[in-house]
């Protein structure tokens, strides 16, 4: 117990566990069949993005320099943008998907595909609940590189954890060794702490 502890402490090293490339078709379930995804590591460079846990029903904090924030999983009154799923979201169409996490993943290759556009690279980024779809969409922001290269995982954690889908088997275990951390200290701001280190 003490040594799966130890694991998932180390968010890299419980996704580095988990990252393979996708076995089979899996179970879909009630959806309709998955467009391909093409794993593309195009990541911003110039990413200086933040994390902060927002308890659930209070307003985005207030930043510094027109620093924006970018509400994932959850929608956080006053972020300058929504990534998420949830009911009454204003995710921008472009990126839209069934889970926060590919939401967030969407958003990130569409940034590395502008050049132009900076604006998000040193965003707060806020979640006010602990679960494996925010998690991983939280992440993903905070290492987009990381996160592209593992693309397919990501989502199948996410879709599992939100769900209860058999997207793939490390789909599924990473969804339940994220899970484990919030089980073990029932609080949601602690389990973040727990296991991000951002």
């Amino acid at each position: 117990h003490a040594r799966a502890r130890g694991i998932m402490r180390s968010p890299c090293v419980l996704l580095w566990s988990f990252a393979s490339p996708r076995g089979g078709d899996g179970v879909r379930g009630r959806h309709p069949p998955r467009r391909p995804t093409t794993t593309r590591a195009v990541a911003p460079e110039k990413n200086e993005r933040r994390f902060q846990f927002v308890r659930y029903g209070d307003t985005a904090p207030k930043t510094q320099g027109g620093r924006h924030t970018i509400t994932c999983d959850g929608n956080v009154p006053g972020a300058t943008l929504q990534l998420t799923h949830w009911t009454g979201n204003e995710t921008p169409e472009d990126v839209y998907a069934d889970t926060s996490t590919e939401i967030a993943l969407n958003f990130i290759e569409q940034s590395g595909d502008d050049d132009d556009d900076d604006s998000f690279a040193k965003a707060l980024v806020l979640n006010n609940h602990y679960d494996t779809d925010g998690v991983l969409s939280c992440y993903a922001l905070l290492e987009p590189e990381f996160a592209l290269k593992h693309k397919q995982i990501f989502i199948d954690a996410a879709e599992s954890g939100d769900f209860g889908e058999f997207s793939s088997e490390n789909g599924v275990k990473l969804d339940i060794a994220l899970s484990s951390i919030c089980d073990s200290v029932d609080d949601d701001e602690l389990a973040y702490s727990m296991e991000v280190r951002w």
